[in-house]
């Protein structure tokens, strides 16, 4: 049975993502800010591992030593990358604090959850498939 992690699972694709990984039974680490009652009903389903409420991007270290807590509980097949926000302005029109926080959430903490997995299974086989959706 494979196990993985699906970042943005409060709404949107990386719900979908979930529901369909799920029915296909494979076993589900949530990560998300959302919360949400379609997720919390997700959450009784016998492969949903566990929900993890957290703001991706927001403290990079703290997104680090996630991973790595993750991962010395769990072996981790894959890791489907999709929590992001999104802003009406393009990034030249945001102030350097939104714009911060935009390229931290879809960008930098993808990175970080990204290295931090290659870096356990670099030298593992099979090695771990990762999937971003942007």
């Amino acid at each position: 049975m494979k196990t993985g992690i699906i970042t943005g699972t409060g709404k949107g694709i990386g719900l979908s993502a979930l529901k369909l990984l799920l029915k296909k039974n494979y076993k589900v680490i949530s990560i998300t800010k959302t919360k949400s009652k379609e997720l919390e009903t997700l959450s009784k389903n016998k492969n949903f591992i566990k929900n993890i409420y957290h703001p991706l991007g927001e403290n990079l270290i703290t997104d680090r030593e996630l991973v790595r807590k993750i991962y010395k509980k769990y072996k981790i097949d894959f890791l489907v990358c999709n929590a992001g926000v999104r802003h009406r302005d393009s990034l030249k029109n945001m102030n350097s604090e939104k714009r911060n926080h935009t390229l931290n959430v879809n960008y930098h903490s993808n990175v970080v959850l990204i290295e931090e997995l290659l870096k356990i299974y670099y030298k593992k086989k099979p090695p771990i498939n990762i999937v971003c959706i942007s």
